[in-house]
């Protein structure tokens, strides 16, 4: 069994073993989230909104879940180039380590980094077009 909080989303999360996605999440009630495996087994569970629910103290004593990709498994994951990932790194638009030759980037900021990307594209050459987008 493994615990692990995150202050920035308040959530605590207890991986009741080393199971791999993928998971069927079930809502449970008011910030509770139960994962089951493929086989029907509750695998995890998530609580968002812990400081309302456990001491401060507690929370604090557990450890930021870290779940580090090198620019290979990003570009995997996400589609986007390992080439892009490095020249993101380098500009710091996407905080990242540098463990020998390789780039690290934890999978929470890569994830931040694909929510604020503003949409691709060029707009829509007639007015009708562009309307139809805007609504």
């Amino acid at each position: 069994m493994k615990i692990t909080y995150d202050p920035k989303a308040d959530a605590l999360y207890i991986a009741l073993w080393g199971a791999k996605a993928p998971f069927r999440t079930v809502d449970a009630g008011r910030g509770v989230h139960l994962d089951f495996n493929d086989s029907g087994k509750l695998a995890g569970l998530e609580l968002l909104g812990a400081s309302e629910h456990l001491p401060a103290d507690d929370l604090a004593r557990i450890g930021k879940p870290s779940m580090p990709r090198t620019l290979g498994e990003l570009e995997k994951e996400t589609g986007i180039t390992a080439e892009t990932w490095k020249k993101l790194c380098q500009a710091k638009r996407v905080p990242a380590t540098k463990r020998g030759r390789d780039w690290v980037v934890e999978l929470a900021d890569a994830l931040n980094y694909m929510e604020s990307r503003a949409p691709s594209g060029r707009p829509a050459r007639r007015r009708k077009a562009r309307r139809a987008l805007t609504r």
